[in-house]
């Protein structure tokens, strides 16, 4: 019995040599309890909130610490029966925040628990504001730790934000028509990345053929290899589930050749066989969770156009308006 009693005394005199150790810093967090708390759930709560701050460079004070120089930030506890009333008075910010934690949802064991990490969730939210670009300044620099709390918080949210703008891989059906009479079916490989839930850019690459003309001299034929890309806006809906609608604005430019079947030496092509056009173009998109449709018209205007002729006659080219349509199917990545 003795042996225990000294053993109690040692525990009691050493408890604010502990307290002193562990309060230590220039981002320093006091703890304070109010109202009635069950046995040991305050040394739990204690325990688990330390923890919790201090991998994120913040010292944990007791309410009885002897100094509060450095304080960051003043956290008050209370319970009242099944509720949990969580305050941070912050001293950067020079603002003061609560929640109410609903306890019932918790095992009586897991409440300490339960509230520590609501607590560490109030107190980065307090800090939050500090990543506004047009926030109120701070009544006081914010040492290191609030300062390293914030950029990971900022890269957090940026990193979320990132991960939930989609991206497409779609295989692509189209037909074009152009001014001069030429008619071409084909077919594209799209990808496109969403940078913001409004603004994308697509790639695409992909080839045509020219449905075969009779002319005097015989079916005149034409291939196209083309690429192009474009900038997508969203007009109503999202990328990302259901009916969307976007409109798009790109450049296109490729490589055509144009034969004949019956006497290929008396076609020739006139100004080059470099092609490329300015498009825009109005979609009909929808989504079903990783799998998406594409249905669409466009408008192009040639920039730099090509002509097949036959002895001086003209037999077919990209020049004039061009007309199309497109119908796709992809996945999202």
């Amino acid at each position: 019995m003795g042996r225990a009693t000294a053993l109690i005394l040692v525990a009691a005199l050493a408890a604010p040599t502990v307290a002193r150790a562990q309060c230590r810093g220039d981002a320093r967090v006091t703890l304070e309890f109010a109202g009635e708390w069950p046995e040991g759930d305050r040394g739990e709560v204690t325990a688990e909130l330390r923890a919790a701050l201090q991998v994120q460079g913040f010292a944990l004070c007791l309410e009885d610490a002897e100094s509060v120089e450095g304080r960051v930030a003043r956290l008050v506890l209370q319970t009242a029966g099944e509720r949990a009333r969580i305050e941070v008075r912050d001293d950067v910010t020079d603002k003061r925040v609560q929640r109410d934690l609903e306890l019932s949802g918790f095992p009586e064991d897991a409440r300490p628990l339960a509230i520590a990490i609501a607590s560490d969730e109030l107190l980065r939210a307090s800090w939050a504001e500090l990543m506004l670009v047009d926030a109120p300044p701070p009544v006081r620099e914010p040492p290191a730790a609030v300062r390293a709390l914030v950029q990971r918080e900022t890269r957090r949210v940026v990193e979320t934000h990132e991960a939930r703008l989609p991206r497409f891989l779609d295989l692509a059906g189209a037909l074009e028509r152009f001014g001069g009479g030429d008619l071409h079916v084909g077919g594209d490989l799209h990808l496109e990345l969403w940078l913001h839930p409004r603004i994308a850019i697509g790639v695409d690459v992909g080839a045509r053929s020219r449905i075969s003309d009779e002319v005097a001299l015989g079916s005149v034929r034409a291939v196209v290899l083309a690429a192009g890309a474009q900038l997508w806006v969203g007009l109503v809906g999202r990328a990302e589930e259901g009916w969307h609608l976007v409109a798009g604005a790109g450049l296109r430019g490729g490589w055509v050749r144009f034969d004949a079947t019956a006497s290929p030496t008396a076609v020739a092509i006139a100004g080059g066989a470099g092609i490329a056009s300015l498009r825009l173009a109005l979609e009909a998109r929808h989504a079903w969770g990783p799998v998406r449709l594409r249905v669409g018209a466009l408008l192009g205007a040639p920039l730099r156009s090509t002509a097949a002729t036959a002895d001086g006659v003209r037999v077919g080219g990209t020049d004039g308006v061009e007309l199309g349509g497109v119908v796709a199917l992809g996945i999202r990545l």
